[in-house]
């Protein structure tokens, strides 16, 4: 039983030593700085459940010390007054004309897709 324990937990520090080596390797890639333990705590909390999620991707992004609420509200995502307008409009159906379509068409192969680019605050690129 002892040495159970002892293997879970040496598997267990190993897994929040690599949490944390991603976590400062993301800080430096970032140029993110905190200013006390806390926050610093914190937002390797944040982090390592962001990191859990996307685990699979072997991939982070710049919002990856953010929560939900705090990726929405930096991007503009869904503010009151956006919801309260978009329950006000009315909808509209077009109808489309029917015809062939081709099975699949790939916007990559027109040259009409650019890289992602990180906008910022804007919030327009979801207009």
């Amino acid at each position: 039983a002892v040495l159970l324990v002892v293997a879970c937990t040496s598997a267990f520090l190993g897994r929040e030593d690599e949490d944390m080596f991603k976590f400062m390797k993301f800080v430096k890639e970032h140029n993110r700085e905190y200013q006390t333990f806390e926050e610093f705590h914190a937002k390797f909390e944040i982090f390592k459940s962001n990191l859990h999620k996307v685990d699979d991707h072997e991939s982070f992004s710049p919002f990856m010390d953010m929560t939900e609420t705090q990726f929405q509200a930096r991007l503009n995502l869904e503010t009151e007054a956006i919801a309260e307008s978009r329950s006000k409009m009315e909808r509209y159906t077009l109808s489309a004309k029917r015809g062939e379509l081709p099975t699949s068409f790939d916007w990559r192969e027109q040259g009409a897709v650019a890289a992602i680019k990180d906008q910022g605050q804007c919030g327009s690129c979801w207009a």
